[in-house]
């Protein structure tokens, strides 16, 4: 039971295993243990860690700088020596003590599910480890520092809630269940999130709540690992350097007294579209006179207007859209259109003339492109006053023609004008000569995010190619 650990930390510890070796030409003693811990679906977890030690095999001043792997639902975390490379920016790069366990994947409906947390259980073996460890090896003991994914996430951020005095930071991606605080944090905190993660809502409310406190959250969204299989949960390489540099500039904020966080921690963070993504899941409604952009490559050439939302495109689809562009050469801006723009079209021609205004785009071709309702807008703002600098529109299921004349691209249509591309996922209607089109089969072949990746890969290679 937990509460024996307590009293005796060390004895609990069963079939130990250790030993001092060489990892590129450095001492480190990397060791495992059982321990039983009676939780129905974990019985028993493996413990596994690693401490850069001396030539005597002494830990070194910094080992007390502890970190602990908080591993996904049904992840051997004992195995991170092996299979989670990054952590070596850890206990290789900065010369910390890891630690991590096995966790069985378990029910989210069981009391002491690895999922759930909220009865504490877990927070409890965690720290008993770092108390057996400290023990054992005469290391100095300290508030420790969390990382985690997913599950891993929610331990991450619900031990830091919970537990203030034992945790220095803690830093995770894609958790999915927080606890709600009643104090400001005193642990410095990462909440990250890939776009599309079922997790990104959660931690929104979350970090609202701590900041509702007066607490302070570094919240961010980040591309996710496996953009072509839409996998939305695994992070990305940008979340894993995010989660190092954090952890380490409060590793050496608490040592040397340094800035926090770091110059380099800022320089990773200006690259998330902080403010495309804010504008599309905190929405003010209406037009914002804020301009969505997505971070641009050094040697962008161009800009693109994305419109878009009356629609059924996934959020991380859209945003996968977007860094298509941007990896394509382009400024993409993102515009969420909502119902205040069928009754005021007329706002969506003061979105156009702000991109037109901006004077450090005054030299680069402008490319208008949108999907649904939200592009049919968007090509009528052009059509209406064209600019020359607009060199094309493309439009994913817009209306070519309407009841209403306020909406119709018909009514405002004129063969020597901008050229119109126009792409359907079900079949076209007769369109005037001068106008191009593409139409997509609903079939077993395409659903609607193929036709919408299949959407940005035109605007993306049009675009190429016309610049040419």
């Amino acid at each position: 039971m937990v509460w024996c650990w307590r009293s005796e930390p060390w004895k609990w510890a069963r079939r130990e295993q250790r030993e001092v070796r060489l990892i590129s030409g450095r001492p480190f003693l990397v060791g495992e243990f059982q321990v039983r811990i009676g939780f129905p679906e974990t019985p028993t977890t493996q413990v596994s860690y690693v401490i850069p030690v001396d030539g005597e095999g002494r830990p070194l001043p910094a080992a007390s700088n502890m970190v602990f792997y908080a591993p996904f639902n049904g992840e051997d975390g004992s195995t991170f020596l092996a299979n989670r490379g990054w952590l070596g920016a850890f206990w290789f790069e900065n010369n910390c003590t890891v630690f991590s366990m096995f966790v069985k994947i378990n029910p989210q409906g069981f009391r002491h599910s690895y999922g759930n947390y909220l009865g504490g259980e877990w927070f409890e073996v965690v720290c008993a480890v770092q108390d057996h460890l400290c023990t054992e090896f005469e290391i100095e003991k300290r508030p420790f520092f969390v990382v985690g994914e997913s599950a891993g996430g929610n331990l991450a951020g619900q031990m830091a809630t919970a537990m203030p005095e034992r945790i220095a930071a803690a830093a995770w991606c894609g958790a999915t269940n927080l606890a709600k605080p009643a104090k400001p944090n005193r642990s410095k905190l990462l909440a990250l999130n890939t776009w599309g993660c079922p997790g990104m809502i959660p931690t929104l409310e979350a970090v609202r709540w701590q900041r509702e406190v007066g607490g302070e959250v570094w919240h961010g969204i980040t591309p996710p690992h496996f953009r072509e299989l839409r996998n939305y949960h695994a992070p990305g390489e940008i979340a894993y350097l995010l989660i190092q540099q954090f952890i380490i500039d409060a590793m050496r904020s608490r040592e040397m007294g340094v800035e926090f966080p770091s110059p380099e921690f800022l320089m990773l963070w200006q690259t998330l579209p902080q403010t495309v993504t804010d504008g599309w899941l905190q929405p003010k409604g209406g037009v914002s006179d804020e301009l969505l952009v997505y971070p641009p490559l050094p040697d962008a050439n161009r800009v693109i207007l994305l419109a878009g939302g009356m629609d059924h495109i996934g959020f991380g689809s859209r945003m996968d859209g977007l860094l298509r562009l941007a990896e394509a050469g382009a400024i993409p801006i993102s515009l969420p259109v909502d119902e205040h723009y069928l009754e005021h079209p007329e706002q969506m021609e003061l979105q156009l003339k702000q991109v037109l205004e901006r004077p450090e785009w005054a030299a680069l071709p402008i490319y208008v492109a949108g999907s649904g309702m939200a592009g049919q807008l968007a090509a009528l703002a052009v059509l209406r006053q064209p600019d020359q600098r607009i060199k094309r529109i493309i439009t994913l299921d817009a209306e070519f023609d309407s009841p209403f004349p306020h909406l119709s691209l018909a009514a405002a249509w004129k063969n020597d004008l901008i050229p119109l591309h126009m792409m359907f996922s079900h079949n076209w209607p007769d369109l005037p000569e001068g106008i191009t089109s593409t139409v997509f089969a609903m079939d077993e072949k395409y659903d609607g995010d193929d036709i919408w990746n299949a959407f940005i890969a035109e605007v993306a290679r049009e675009e190429t190619s016309s610049d040419k």
